[in-house]
């Protein structure tokens, strides 16, 4: 059963994305609105990068995480490599499917294939399918060169200078970028950047809607800058944004983890941004293989057994409405002040003058000083906007870099002849300045949502930006991937042997899977010592935990004994109770209760007739005793007869201090130090060590640490959530709040109807290629690799469930099984 806690799943991602990708630039500028907004004035926290989400409250939580989430899905990973498509013909584009969100299953609605507790059904015939398939290699693509990074912009009309910037994704690699204050074109490698037609608009993207004629005008946007490669378009999560993908030379789509471009349309139809990642491989196939057909790939996909071809799955939402939004303007030759993040960038030719821009509007005039701040530092600059040469820029005459970034959430209404801002967490008023005449007054919050972002001065917001969402329920979505992944290729010519195929009357059922003991793989174990220990074979063991490699297990997995059946009764058993709570649709709550038990690091849902007292004990150790009962689905109840909190006056804290990456007994750590002890940092519900919350410079940790609780004979400490003692925005002393004895209501994602799984229609299927995502290119671009990576054909099946928000992309690895290995390739692996 999965991990309940999705505030902790959705900072690791965050870590695991911010520490290894470097985003588009959109993303940045939605990055950093959303960092503002995790800034309330007159309250006694801020921000922080790591731990964004958990360091937000109340409604502006919500909205902050669920406006956010559709960028990170969206735009976060970096893409593949660009080019100019010299080498290609050119071809008019092939717009994608049009989906229509209404559609229904053709036929008898009770037909259809069982799958996933619901139901399959195809709207379409299952396509031909031809005997063999190429296979090419993925190829390395290297750092640009100052002069590629030149002529790169001369191909887009650049006549600005080159500047350098460093890339969180690439460490040892000079990034290049090309402005003429205007235009902003960022060069990664040869084949990886991102254009912007006008640097200012990337803090407006928000409120895009779909273009009509949005394939007649990409095509000619790419024609007018020498881009003619053959491609065809997809459908994307983000209104407004347009995702294309290659063909390769035998015309089957290139359906990569990220597109070839990213195209981002405004509110006008206009190109904002451009995000370009050809990929890189070699035109020339490795050879033609066999391939299955559409027909074995749906038998694939369909058997849930683990015995058949592996496959990729990736979802994602598009129940998303655009907020609407209100910018600040500014008249010209006139002294005004405006506040954002600054960036800068060095001249790439020795002696030349950087290039300074707040929120993307160029600077000019007293720029002393901002050569040695960090990037993205929040500021307040006095100034005027001039046009220059038809370029609006902003000269500074002075600079306010003690100016705190504000972020309020709440309600407007007015009174006596000014606009009052209500704050939703504390209840603050603020008058909003200069205030647009069409804003929505007197919404009700928690209905919709309003965020106001600015500077507030002596009671006063001064505002920079305002969006409002009418329907705080539908203000973003997510996505999330599944299936157990690719398999290696074995392109020797030699067949592997393949595991022996489980019959299916000896397979278990969801609930037989449930019934079984749950174990925590330990420090020194390995799987033929645990199946020694239960009285199984090695070969049971694999088979029921889909492990295709005895050797690879790691600490903190969760096996299932296949056989030996788990308690059906619980005494006094230690653990951590974890609690969500939504608001219904009548605005009651509604409150689902987890135990995560330390034996086994099982969890329960839990039942009975009383369990609102252990709202007091959140995330806090107790004993629980009841009964166990197991579902058809899986799923594992425990009917709580009474608890008992072990340590009644236990209280979370605040911890300052360092950390250091480190192994114990050959397993990786995180040790804490703090004013002279040393802890070994574990997860929020304790026993397994934790290795996502890291900091290489001095670090507040939101912490727990329980009387005698140790790992390998060092005190230990429960990590909630982490943040740089200093914050990296406003170089000042972060302020982490408590948040892990605190539930914060969300909208119930089903309405507060009990969830069912809608059926699937799959729209569309094709056999295309395939490959890793190029991040790992960028990452080492001298192209040296441990695995050897191809682009490999695939069965892409495309869908959406019936609810029609819920769309999901399935690859099933389409190479017969001569052609592969038994060994799972971690750089295809599912979720």
């Amino acid at each position: 059963m999965n991990d309940p806690d999705k505030n902790r799943d959705i900072e690791n991602l965050l870590i695991e994305a911010s520490e290894e990708t470097q985003p588009n630039p959109v993303f940045k500028a939605e990055l950093e609105q959303n960092l503002r907004a995790a800034h309330k004035p007159r309250t006694a926290f801020s921000w922080n990068w790591k731990g964004l989400f958990p360091t937000l409250t109340g409604i502006g939580a919500l909205a902050a995480l669920a406006f956010f989430m559709v960028w990170l899905i969206t735009t976060l990973k970096p893409e593949g490599h660009v080019g100019s498509g010299d080498e290609t013909p050119a071809a008019t584009p092939t717009p994608g499917a049009v989906i229509d969100p209404n559609i229904t299953p053709e036929g008898d609605s009770e037909g259809g294939y069982d799958f996933h507790g619901g139901k399959l059904f195809l709207a379409a015939p299952l396509p031909d399918s031809p005997a063999a398939a190429n296979v090419y290699d993925f190829v390395s693509d290297p750092p640009a060169t100052l002069e590629e990074a030149r002529t790169l912009a001369e191909q887009f009309g650049i006549q600005g200078e080159i500047y350098t910037t460093a890339s969180a994704g690439l460490p040892d690699q000079t990034v290049y970028v090309a402005s003429d204050g205007k235009r902003m074109l960022t060069v990664y490698t040869v084949n990886y950047f991102t254009y912007l037609p006008d640097a200012r608009r990337l803090y407006r993207v928000n409120g895009n809607l779909p273009v009509e004629n949005a394939e007649a005008v990409i095509a000619e946007f790419l024609g007018a800058n020498g881009f003619d490669f053959p491609y065809v378009i997809g459908e994307s999560a983000m209104p407004g944004m347009y995702e294309l993908y290659e063909t390769a030379p035998d015309g089957l789509p290139i359906r990569f983890d990220s597109p070839s471009m990213r195209v981002y349309f405004g509110g006008d139809g206009e190109v904002v941004s451009l995000d370009a990642t050809l990929k890189h491989y070699d035109p020339s196939p490795v050879g033609e293989y066999g391939i299955i057909s559409a027909q074995e790939a749906l038998d694939a996909l369909l058997d849930e057994s683990g015995n058949s071809a592996s496959f990729l799955e990736m979802g994602y939402s598009t129940d998303y409405e655009p907020p609407q939004q209100w910018y600040r303007e500014y008249p010209d030759n006139q002294t005004v002040s405006i506040s954002g993040s600054i960036s800068s960038y060095a001249a790439a030719i020795p002696g030349g003058n950087s290039l300074y821009l707040l929120d993307g509007i160029p600077l000019s005039g007293n720029t002393d000083g901002l050569e040695s701040l960090n990037d993205y530092i929040f500021a307040q600059a006095t100034g005027q906007f001039v046009v220059e040469d038809g370029i609006r820029r902003f000269v500074v005459e002075s600079l306010n870099m003690d100016a705190e970034p504000a972020y309020v959430s709440g309600s407007l209404r007015s009174e006596d002849g000014a606009i009052i801002l209500t704050s939703d967490l504390d209840g603050t008023e603020y008058i909003l300045a200069d205030a647009p005449a069409d804003l929505p007054l007197n919404t009700e919050i928690g209905v919709s949502y309003l965020g106001v972002s600015g500077v507030v001065v002596d009671g006063v917001m001064d505002w920079t930006n305002i969006h409002f969402s009418e329907d705080a329920n539908n203000m973003g979505g997510g996505g999330g991937g599944g299936g157990a992944g690719f398999r290696k290729l074995n392109l020797s010519g030699e067949p592997m042997p393949f595991p022996t195929p489980i019959p299916a009357n000896e397979q278990y059922t969801p609930a037989e899977i449930a019934s079984f003991i749950k174990y925590a793989v330990q420090d020194g174990d390995t799987l033929a010592g645990i199946a020694e220990k239960f009285g199984v074979t090695v070969e049971e063991l694999m088979s029921v935990n889909f492990i295709t490699d005895p050797s690879l297990i790691s600490i903190g997995w969760v096996l299932t004994i296949p056989g030996v059946p788990a308690p059906t009764r619980l005494e006094n058993a230690r653990g951590v109770v974890q609690i969500n709570l939504f608001i219904l649709p009548d605005d009651s709550l509604r409150a689902d209760y987890w135990f995560a038990a330390e034996d086994g690091q099982w969890y329960y849902s839990l039942e009975g007739e009383n369990l609102e007292p252990l709202q007091q004990f959140v995330n806090r150790p107790v004993a629980i005793t009841g009964n166990v009962r197991f579902g058809e689905q899986g799923e594992t109840y425990l009917e709580v007869e009474s608890f008992e909190p072990l340590y009644p006056n236990l209280q979370f804290q605040i911890l300052k201090g360092t950390q250091e990456a480190s192994q114990i007994n050959g397993n990786p750590v995180v040790l804490f130090t703090s004013e002279g002890t040393t802890y070994v940092q574990l997860i929020s519900t304790g026993v397994f060590p934790d290795q996502n919350s890291y900091y290489d410079t001095e670090v507040l940790i939101e912490a727990l640490i329980v009387p005698g609780e140790a790992y390998a004979g060092y005190p230990t400490v429960r990590v909630f959530n982490t943040a740089p003692a200093i914050n990296p925005i406003n170089g000042k002393p972060s302020d982490l709040p408590i948040m892990a004895d605190k539930l914060q209501p969300i909208p119930d994602p089903f309405g507060g109807e009990p969830y069912s799984q809608p059926d699937l229609v799959i729209e569309r299927i094709e056999l295309a290629y395939y490959a890793p995502s190029a991040n790992m290119l960028y990452a080492s671009p001298s192209g040296e690799f441990t695995p050897d990576l191809y682009v490999q054909p695939v069965w892409h099946f495309h869908g959406r469930y019936a609810n029609g928000s819920n769309i999901v992309d399935f690859y099933i690895q389409a190479l017969d099984r001569e052609f592969l290995s038994p060994e799972y390739d971690q750089f295809f692996s599912g979720g």
